[in-house]
């Protein structure tokens, strides 16, 4: 997936009158009459099939194939009907208020869901797995029956749905759930995987994980809709070519939506959208804000570097995936066990008289994923939750993280575990065996046997490299230099422990694996330290000028950020 790092086409100055849209897209009824009552111009704005009044309708309620689906607008009524298997039902007002529907009409339950709460009914389709809403999210966020966050244009709001800003995407005030609550203007938030939002029940704002299994590679147009992008042929001719419809492929159907500033929409209710030639809609993710764009030329993700919490997208749902209860579930108890909780499987390993999980925990409440992607366009994510475990703000959220059975280790079990992979014990006064040798060298046995420790207990190597500077993982490893000894590459991992550079909150991948500790206790190697919270374990190098050549060492100790997030590797009770 390839994620560029500053936004585009976002809340254009330039404003887009309704009206002047409209124009633009003259030709792009389908209705072969076409007479002065039905067409688009009259339609304000629609996109698809059109007739005069309600009898005109076919009988028996035939598959339109229009912008969002089955749906066509009667010109007489200003209101769209859409065909529920046996006949026609209105969908929605043209405009920006819903109908006032009080139940849910009959729907096809195969492609279609309901919404409960406003009883709007949207289209879904499965694509590579993941089931997302194939039209725009029409919602109306609401706190103490006022609007939040949220607005539409009047002409478009069938096709487009509402836009919402960062803060009512997410629903900050926390009315549907506590996923994302906090998470308002030039706030920085805690959110909980999957993040609800402003979604349905039982589906949520998509994660970069879920975007991820969209075909981001779309060059032809396999989530372009294959109507609604004519006007950009007309209006920017000179950089389109005639025919700029996507071809649809999955049935996702974006459309080119743009922007809306929902602050100024909210004062002055002009009926005004941002023009843009793409589709935007919100990703869920704590590490800023990040969108997906869907344009004629490509389909990216970016960040909205500017961080304006003002400007309104589009939403996508995507569809909660179903938990696979663990009597159902596959594993090898020999050396695996299910998670109760979410079904997940993990693996574990007994060493010495210890067994501990050899994966780090991926339990969703109180975590997040440090991007689920590479940001080198790879096909396979390099730093994803199934890798690399997720990482929990705080020891409060950590301590809480363990399946039942399992707990945070304490610094007393990790300095057990160095010790069976070392064979080294510790005596009163420390480590045993520290000297200078003939050259006046001093050698610190406590940190040999810790990078002997750290050696016997990574996995993979080729994962692993030095360095002193912070890893930017969107720039991937090419800059650092390998650990990897070829002539001592079996010794790696030989107690299968598997710790992997995952670094904390996401920064020095590559280089630093940390895991959270219980803090009961605070002596390790014969030192004393005082608040700590967490283990790490780093790869550091620096050029020696007296021995001519780089020096890489390795070290392993305690200690306490309250600023770092970080994984858990829960061992058994």
């Amino acid at each position: 997936m390839k994620i560029f790092g500053t936004k585009k086409h976002l809340a254009s100055p330039t404003l887009l009158v309704l009206s002047a849209l409209v124009i633009c897209c003259s030709d792009n009824s389908s209705n072969s009459s076409n007479t002065p009552e039905d067409s688009p111009e009259n339609a304000s704005g629609w996109y698809g099939e059109t007739v005069e009044t309600v009898d005109d309708l076919e009988a028996g309620c035939p598959k339109y194939v229009g912008l969002i689906g089955d749906s066509v607008f009667v010109t007489k009524e200003n209101k769209v009907y859409r065909c529920y298997g046996d006949g026609w039902a209105v969908k929605r007002e043209l405009g920006c208020a819903p109908i006032d529907i009080k139940e849910c009409p009959k729907y096809d339950p195969n492609n279609e869901f309901c919404d409960p709460r406003d009883h709007q009914v949207y289209k879904f389709v499965k694509i590579n797995g993941k089931t997302w809403m194939a039209e725009n999210l029409n919602f109306d966020y609401t706190i103490d029956g006022e609007s939040y966050g949220n607005a539409c244009s009047d002409g478009l709001s069938v096709q487009y749905g509402r836009y919402y800003s960062w803060a009512a995407a997410l629903d900050s005030a926390g009315i549907f759930s506590d996923h994302s609550k906090g998470c308002g203007r030039q706030t920085s938030c805690q959110q909980e995987q999957p993040v609800r939002g402003i979604c349905p029940e039982g589906w949520h704002i998509p994660s970069l994980a879920d975007v991820d299994y969209l075909p981001l590679n779309d060059s032809e147009g396999d989530l372009r809709s294959t109507t609604g992008w004519d006007w950009l042929h007309i209006r920017y001719s000179k950089n389109y070519g005639a025919d700029v419809n996507g071809k649809d492929t999955y049935g996702f159907s974006a459309f080119p939506s743009g922007s809306m500033n929902v602050d100024e929409k909210i004062e002055d209710e002009g009926g005004r959208a941002a023009e843009s030639p793409d589709a935007f809609f919100w990703i869920a993710t704590s590490q800023g804000q990040y969108y997906l764009s869907i344009s004629t030329n490509e389909v990216a993700i970016y960040s909205n570097a500017n961080d304006s919490f003002g400007e309104g997208l589009s939403i996508r749902c995507i569809k909660d995936e179903e938990i696979t209860p663990c009597e159902k579930a596959k594993y090898n108890p020999d050396n695996q066990f299910c998670d109760t909780r979410d079904g997940q499987i993990y693996s574990y390993k007994k060493i010495g008289n210890q067994t501990w999980m050899t994966q780090n925990l991926r339990y969703a409440k109180g975590g997040f994923c440090f991007h689920d992607y590479d940001g080198n366009g790879d096909s396979v994510s390099q730093f994803n939750c199934d890798k690399y475990g997720r990482f929990y703000y705080s020891l409060e959220q950590a301590k809480a993280a363990c399946p039942k059975g399992w707990h945070l280790p304490k610094l007393s079990e990790i300095e057990e575990l160095v010790d069976t992979v070392t064979g080294k014990i510790m005596n009163n006064e420390g480590c045993s065996g520290s000297y200078t040798d003939e050259e006046g060298y001093y050698h610190d046995a406590c940190y040999q046997r810790d990078s002997l420790a750290w050696i016997n207990l990574i996995a993979p190597v080729e994962e692993w490299c030095y360095s002193n500077d912070y890893i930017n993982p969107f720039d991937g490893l090419d800059d650092c230099y390998s650990p990897i000894d070829i002539d001592n590459i079996s010794s790696y991992n030989h107690y299968g422990f598997s710790l992997l550079p995952a670094g904390s909150g996401g920064k020095r991948m590559g280089s630093k694996a940390c895991l959270y500790l219980s803090v009961e206790e605070h002596e390790y190697n014969g030192y004393i330290f005082s608040d700590v919270d967490d283990f790490c374990c780093s790869a550091y190098y620096h050029y020696d000028e007296d021995l001519g050549g780089a020096i890489y060492s390795f070290q392993c100790s305690p200690g306490s950020d309250i600023e770092r997030e970080v994984s858990v590797r829960c061992i058994k009770d």
